[in-house]
Protein backbone atom coordinates (compact mmCIF):
# COMPACT_ATOMS: atom_id res chain seq x y z
CA UNK A 1 0.00 0.00 0.00
CA UNK A 2 1.42 2.92 -0.71
CA UNK A 3 1.58 6.24 1.51
CA UNK A 4 -0.45 8.22 -0.57
CA UNK A 5 -3.49 5.90 0.36
CA UNK A 6 -2.97 7.68 4.09
CA UNK A 7 -2.86 10.91 2.62
CA UNK A 8 -6.18 11.24 0.80
CA UNK A 9 -8.88 12.86 1.39
CA UNK A 10 -11.51 10.59 0.15
CA UNK A 11 -12.98 8.43 2.65
CA UNK A 12 -12.42 5.20 2.91
CA UNK A 13 -15.03 2.85 4.02
CA UNK A 14 -14.65 -0.35 5.51
CA UNK A 15 -11.01 -0.66 5.34
CA UNK A 16 -8.53 -2.83 7.11
CA UNK A 17 -5.05 -1.19 8.17
CA UNK A 18 -2.14 -3.62 9.42
CA UNK A 19 0.53 -1.62 10.60
CA UNK A 20 3.71 -2.84 12.06
CA UNK A 21 6.13 -0.13 13.75
CA UNK A 22 4.37 2.99 12.94
CA UNK A 23 6.03 6.58 13.82
CA UNK A 24 3.15 9.41 13.82
CA UNK A 25 4.89 12.77 14.14
CA UNK A 26 2.00 14.65 14.14
CA UNK A 27 -1.77 13.88 15.00
CA UNK A 28 -3.66 10.74 14.17
CA UNK A 29 -7.55 10.70 14.60
CA UNK A 30 -9.48 7.60 14.43
CA UNK A 31 -13.39 7.48 13.66
CA UNK A 32 -14.25 4.43 14.69
CA UNK A 33 -12.33 1.82 16.34
CA UNK A 34 -8.68 0.71 17.15
CA UNK A 35 -7.15 -2.26 18.71
CA UNK A 36 -3.71 -2.24 19.74
CA UNK A 37 -2.04 -5.61 20.09
CA UNK A 38 0.62 -4.98 21.59
CA UNK A 39 2.92 -1.86 23.35
CA UNK A 40 1.38 1.88 22.38
CA UNK A 41 3.52 4.71 23.41
CA UNK A 42 2.21 7.96 24.03
CA UNK A 43 4.90 10.91 24.33
CA UNK A 44 2.26 13.50 24.16
CA UNK A 45 -1.45 13.79 25.07
CA UNK A 46 -3.92 11.22 24.65
CA UNK A 47 -7.40 12.11 23.91
CA UNK A 48 -10.67 9.45 24.07
CA UNK A 49 -13.91 10.51 23.12
CA UNK A 50 -15.41 7.28 23.38
CA UNK A 51 -14.60 4.24 25.42
CA UNK A 52 -10.81 3.15 26.07
CA UNK A 53 -10.83 -0.23 27.01
CA UNK A 54 -7.95 -1.78 28.04
CA UNK A 55 -7.18 -5.51 28.83
CA UNK A 56 -3.93 -5.24 29.64
CA UNK A 57 -1.81 -2.69 31.75
CA UNK A 58 -2.09 1.14 31.98
CA UNK A 59 1.47 2.73 32.69
CA UNK A 60 2.83 6.66 32.58
CA UNK A 61 5.31 8.72 33.93
CA UNK A 62 3.49 11.32 34.76
CA UNK A 63 -0.11 10.50 35.41
CA UNK A 64 -3.70 9.49 33.61
CA UNK A 65 -6.60 12.45 33.81
CA UNK A 66 -10.26 11.01 34.08
CA UNK A 67 -11.54 14.70 34.05
CA UNK A 68 -12.62 17.20 36.91
CA UNK A 69 -12.17 16.75 40.11
CA UNK A 70 -13.77 18.14 43.56
CA UNK A 71 -12.98 17.98 46.98
CA UNK A 72 -14.79 18.11 49.84
CA UNK A 73 -14.38 18.39 53.74
CA UNK A 74 -16.26 16.58 56.44
CA UNK A 75 -17.93 19.10 58.89
CA UNK A 76 -18.63 18.20 62.69
CA UNK A 77 -18.06 14.23 63.05
CA UNK A 78 -17.31 11.22 61.27
CA UNK A 79 -20.47 10.61 60.95
CA UNK A 80 -21.88 13.86 59.61
CA UNK A 81 -23.18 13.58 55.33
CA UNK A 82 -20.78 15.22 52.80
CA UNK A 83 -22.72 17.25 50.43
CA UNK A 84 -20.85 17.01 47.03
CA UNK A 85 -23.76 17.40 45.02
CA UNK A 86 -22.83 21.07 44.07
CA UNK A 87 -19.35 19.50 42.05
CA UNK A 88 -19.33 21.29 38.79
CA UNK A 89 -20.98 19.67 36.18
CA UNK A 90 -19.17 16.07 34.74
CA UNK A 91 -17.07 15.87 37.88
CA UNK A 92 -16.34 11.75 38.69
CA UNK A 93 -13.43 12.26 40.92
CA UNK A 94 -14.11 13.23 44.51
CA UNK A 95 -11.82 13.33 47.34
CA UNK A 96 -13.11 13.49 50.87
CA UNK A 97 -11.24 14.80 54.19
CA UNK A 98 -12.94 13.14 57.11
CA UNK A 99 -12.71 15.29 60.71
CA UNK A 100 -10.15 14.29 63.21
CA UNK A 101 -11.55 10.92 64.15
CA UNK A 102 -10.86 9.50 67.50
CA UNK A 103 -13.28 5.85 66.58
CA UNK A 104 -12.48 3.58 69.54
CA UNK A 105 -10.87 0.04 68.43
CA UNK A 106 -13.30 -2.02 67.20
CA UNK A 107 -15.67 0.92 66.61
CA UNK A 108 -17.15 1.99 63.13
CA UNK A 109 -18.85 5.16 61.59
CA UNK A 110 -21.34 5.47 58.87
CA UNK A 111 -21.68 8.31 56.62
CA UNK A 112 -23.55 9.77 53.73
CA UNK A 113 -22.12 11.54 50.13
CA UNK A 114 -24.39 13.48 48.10
CA UNK A 115 -22.77 13.49 44.38
CA UNK A 116 -24.36 15.58 42.08
CA UNK A 117 -27.39 14.47 40.12
CA UNK A 118 -27.00 11.99 37.59
CA UNK A 119 -23.72 11.01 38.51
CA UNK A 120 -23.70 7.41 39.37
CA UNK A 121 -25.95 6.59 36.11
CA UNK A 122 -29.22 5.63 35.68
CA UNK A 123 -31.15 2.27 35.40
CA UNK A 124 -30.25 -0.03 33.79
CA UNK A 125 -26.82 1.54 33.07
CA UNK A 126 -24.97 2.04 36.67
CA UNK A 127 -21.71 3.11 36.83
CA UNK A 128 -19.22 1.67 38.88
CA UNK A 129 -17.41 3.66 41.76
CA UNK A 130 -13.57 2.88 42.99
CA UNK A 131 -12.96 3.51 46.32
CA UNK A 132 -9.67 4.40 48.17
CA UNK A 133 -7.90 5.77 51.33
CA UNK A 134 -5.52 7.52 50.32
CA UNK A 135 -4.42 9.16 52.73
CA UNK A 136 -4.33 8.95 57.00
CA UNK A 137 -2.90 11.55 59.31
CA UNK A 138 -2.70 9.02 62.05
CA UNK A 139 0.55 6.72 62.34
CA UNK A 140 -0.91 2.92 61.13
CA UNK A 141 -1.19 0.71 64.17
CA UNK A 142 -0.19 2.83 66.98
CA UNK A 143 -3.16 5.04 65.67
CA UNK A 144 -5.37 2.52 64.92
CA UNK A 145 -6.27 1.08 61.92
CA UNK A 146 -8.51 2.34 59.28
CA UNK A 147 -10.52 0.63 56.87
CA UNK A 148 -13.46 1.94 54.51
CA UNK A 149 -15.22 0.57 51.97
CA UNK A 150 -18.64 1.85 50.18
CA UNK A 151 -21.37 0.26 51.90
CA UNK A 152 -24.16 0.99 49.20
CA UNK A 153 -24.68 3.12 46.54
CA UNK A 154 -28.28 4.87 45.57
CA UNK A 155 -28.27 5.79 42.18
CA UNK A 156 -31.98 7.47 42.57
CA UNK A 157 -30.91 9.58 44.99
CA UNK A 158 -27.62 10.06 43.82
CA UNK A 159 -25.44 8.78 47.17
CA UNK A 160 -23.37 6.64 48.11
CA UNK A 161 -23.10 5.29 52.18
CA UNK A 162 -19.56 5.01 53.41
CA UNK A 163 -18.69 3.14 56.34
CA UNK A 164 -15.47 3.64 58.13
CA UNK A 165 -14.47 0.99 60.83
CA UNK A 166 -10.99 0.89 63.00
CA UNK A 167 -9.62 -2.41 62.57
CA UNK A 168 -6.74 -2.07 65.39
CA UNK A 169 -6.73 -4.45 68.19
CA UNK A 170 -6.10 -2.01 70.96
CA UNK A 171 -5.60 1.42 69.59
CA UNK A 172 -8.39 4.39 68.87
CA UNK A 173 -7.88 5.81 65.29
CA UNK A 174 -6.38 9.20 66.08
CA UNK A 175 -6.41 11.59 62.65
CA UNK A 176 -7.61 12.12 59.56
CA UNK A 177 -8.81 10.19 56.73
CA UNK A 178 -9.15 11.34 53.05
CA UNK A 179 -10.79 9.18 50.30
CA UNK A 180 -10.46 8.94 47.03
CA UNK A 181 -13.79 8.33 45.06
CA UNK A 182 -14.02 7.71 40.82
CA UNK A 183 -16.54 7.27 39.21
CA UNK A 184 -16.42 5.34 36.14
CA UNK A 185 -18.98 4.90 33.24
CA UNK A 186 -20.75 1.46 32.53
Amino acid sequence: MSANYFRSDTNQENQTIKVNDAIIRGNMTVAGASTVAGTMGCTGDLTVGGKAIVTGTVQGSQFIQAGPSARFVQATSLSTQVDASGAPAGTRQFQIETVTTSLGFGGSAIFNLLLPAGCLGTSPSYHNVIFSIYDYSGSYASDGTPFAYVASIDPTQSRLRIVVKNIAASQPLAGILQFNINIIGA
